[in-house]
């Protein structure tokens, strides 16, 4: 069984959703910045880790920004919220 660096990439993107998502919920209770910043910044975030990880790729530009974006929008999110709802209480 191999590894390929498509998946390792769709990983470390999930990962990276995750701590952006426990990132965020400590800006919002901080802070008490709105969404609006930290979806923004989850964005550029997700932008900036596409463009770095793409060189580990040779796929074109479309399918690196493809690879992994479900991944990282869901556990960006769900770890907002239950990382939030955590640390409120």
């Amino acid at each position: 069984m191999t590894v390929k660096v498509d998946d390792i990439i769709y990983w470390v993107k999930v990962f990276a959703g995750v701590l952006y998502g426990y990132t965020s919920a400590l800006l919002s209770i901080r802070l008490g910045s709105t969404a609006a910043p930290i979806i923004l910044l989850a964005i550029a975030v997700y932008i900036a880790l596409s463009e770095i990880l793409g060189r580990f790729s040779h796929a074109n530009r479309r399918r690196r920004y493809l690879n992994g974006v479900g991944g990282y929008a869901g556990a960006f999110l769900v770890s907002w919220i239950l990382f939030y709802n955590l640390l409120l209480s």
